[in-house]
């Protein structure tokens, strides 16, 4: 499983404490004051794939547990996950990709591409994960990726 030609498909399963709370012993709340603020931020964990089912844990309340799935299978080193308390935000410009894309397609395509570009536009855009105090540093390095994807499906859908 650890190179690029062993392909699988995955299931993840992650149980994460609810707030940053409880992440942190109470002897390291005696001693940092300066966590307060940050204390009932949720916890969120982002996985590759698709984000399947989130419940409270049957066993402790405090916890959640994140399902996700793969269904394309990918190489181990593809998968990634990361387990925080991150803001959300819409990546700028990203609901543009499929719409530009689809006005410059030629009608003539094939089938595959003409459903990819569907699955494309119907992804909701793109979204950035972050922690709070990174937010004018997230708007202005991801101001231009949509862009970057812009190409990258012009390039795989027409050469």
């Amino acid at each position: 499983m650890d190179t690029w030609s062993e392909k699988c498909t995955w299931h993840f399963e992650f149980m994460i404490p609810r707030t940053v709370r409880e992440c942190i012993s109470d002897a390291l709340l005696n001693r940092i004051k300066s966590l307060e603020p940050f204390l009932d931020f949720p916890m969120i964990a982002v996985s590759t794939g698709e984000l399947i089912e989130q419940i409270i844990s049957p066993t402790d309340a405090d916890k959640v547990v994140l399902l996700y799935n793969m269904k394309i299978a990918v190489a181990a080193p593809s998968v990634s996950f990361a387990i925080g308390a991150f803001e959300i935000s819409k990546m700028n410009g990203w609901d543009a990709v499929g719409s530009k894309y689809q006005s410059d397609y030629n009608a003539t395509a094939d089938t595959e591409n003409a459903q990819a570009i569907e699955d494309l536009e119907g992804s909701g855009g793109g979204l950035v994960f972050y922690e709070s105090h990174h937010l004018d540093q997230i708007h202005s390095t991801t101001l231009f990726l949509h862009q970057v994807q812009l190409l990258f499906f012009i390039f795989i859908f027409i050469f």
